[in-house]
């Protein structure tokens, strides 16, 4: 009687044992899925949209998202491997958690994108920011990990509208439109203003380039190669602007 007794006191015990486990098994998930991005330590970017979604939503003040990647981060994964890499990220993500003031967000996406809502002051000061960020972690990633980097980034004062996802879209468009050059770091601070205009002046062309008939459609053959025999063709769009020459969809 007492043998079956402590039997099933301690098959319930090895239960109970099991699912606290899984219970925290899940729970270190959750965290790293949603709360903290284990490689960075910053926040997990369904924590980071859903917090600054709210941000946003509240109005209570100008606010600003920074855009931050490292420069050549893929070479780094290539060259040095994924360790040197998350090394890399996990410099820039302690850096970031430090210098964002306290009650607001940093996160990184993926890769080596980041992204930070900060109150908007001045660009005096942002300028500062990025400079004293990128001299901490750019010597930091060099002591340790012994290889040179550039952050390189970009600042999207939001309008009142905006969600997060139309401030991300509007600073990852802006970064990826500007030229860097090697081995230089490089911060811009754009407004909606800019955005604005410079996508309604494109608007303004692109109607009047198809009005004037400056689209033209140019077909590049796909062959067989053991037949050696076209096969088909893709159908390539490009605008021969009348001053600018042949305008290329990356342009």
């Amino acid at each position: 009687m007492n043998f079956y007794l402590l039997s099933i006191i301690a098959f319930g015990v090895f239960v109970a044992i099991l699912y606290l486990k899984s219970s925290e098994h899940q729970r270190m998930l959750y965290s790293q899925k949603y709360v903290r991005d284990k490689v960075s330590g910053t926040l997990g970017f369904d924590k980071f949209k859903e917090k600054a979604d709210e941000m946003l939503q509240r109005k209570k003040e100008l606010l600003a998202l920074i855009h931050l990647d490292i420069d050549p981060y893929h070479d780094i994964v290539d060259i040095y491997g994924r360790e040197t890499a998350d090394n890399v990220l996990r410099i820039l993500g302690t850096e970031l958690n430090r210098r964002v003031v306290k009650g607001y967000l940093t996160t990184r996406q993926a890769g080596d994108k980041f992204f930070c809502l900060v109150p908007f002051t001045d660009e005096e000061t942002h300028n500062n920011w990025f400079d004293g960020l990128s001299d901490m972690v750019e010597s930091e990633v060099k002591r340790i990990c012994n290889v040179s980097i550039k952050l390189r980034g970009d600042l999207y004062v939001c309008r009142v509208e905006d969600s997060l996802e139309d401030a991300m879209v509007k600073t990852v468009a802006q970064l990826n439109k500007k030229v860097f050059h090697k081995c230089c770091r490089s911060f811009f601070i754009i407004n909606d203003f800019e955005f604005t205009t410079g996508y309604n002046s494109l608007s303004e062309e692109v109607c009047s380039a198809l009005n004037n008939k400056e689209f033209t459609v140019y077909f590049q053959p796909q062959y067989n190669i053991y037949t050696n025999e076209i096969v088909g063709a893709e159908a390539l769009l490009r605008w021969e602007h009348p001053t600018r020459g042949i305008i290329l969809p990356e342009a």
